[in-house]
């Protein structure tokens, strides 16, 4: 949101305003967003500030070992904790300082979840399963999810053309952040 510094202008009722102000784009997004239990709005100037920014609430929320997790493909800004998170092109993320502890995992978007070639579900000595549920596999996993400060998934990557993630593949992502209580 470019002019945040007039985020306080508070007008009439915005079904009575000529005009709308930013608090009324506000009550629209809780209004909107409530459903998934947000009742606060932040406005930024940038996707990479919005990035900034949630990277550190996550931080300093979940005060863990700080693991953050994001998928091969993204693009999330050219801020320097953004570009950590970048997997996309190399020359957005060349000899920059990195955040320490980025774990990066493909990106499904493959037709047939079940059967995907793009990495994301794997052979494993506990059968087939998704490189995400891996990482946290009790007996085979290499993280304990309370590790995870954090997992951020660009829903629809537009970083060398369009990347469409399959469905389940979102939906498994969702779930596990869900059950692991990883923002």
């Amino acid at each position: 949101y470019a002019g945040s510094d007039f985020v306080g202008a508070y007008g009439n009722d915005p079904k009575k305003s000529k005009i709308p102000t930013p608090s009324h784009l506000q009550e629209k997004l809780i209004e909107i967003t409530k459903q998934f239990g947000f009742n606060k709005v932040f406005l930024t100037n940038t996707g990479a500030e919005s990035i900034e920014n949630a990277i550190k609430i996550c931080y300093d929320k979940k005060r863990n070992y700080g693991y953050g997790i994001n998928f091969y493909g993204a693009f999330h800004g050219r801020s320097l904790g953004a570009l950590s998170l970048n997997a996309s092109k190399r020359a957005h993320r060349a000899w920059y300082p990195k955040i320490p502890n980025i774990i990066t995992l493909n990106f499904c978007s493959c037709k047939d979840f079940e059967n995907c070639k793009c990495g994301w579900a794997i052979e494993t000595q506990k059968g087939r399963m998704s490189q995400l549920r891996k990482l946290f596999e009790k007996e085979i996993g290499l993280y304990d999810p309370k590790e995870i400060a954090y997992m951020i998934i660009e829903p629809i990557q537009g970083e060398g053309g369009y990347n469409i993630p399959n469905q389940d593949f979102i939906k498994e992502v969702y779930e596990l952040a869900k059950e692991n209580n990883i923002y």
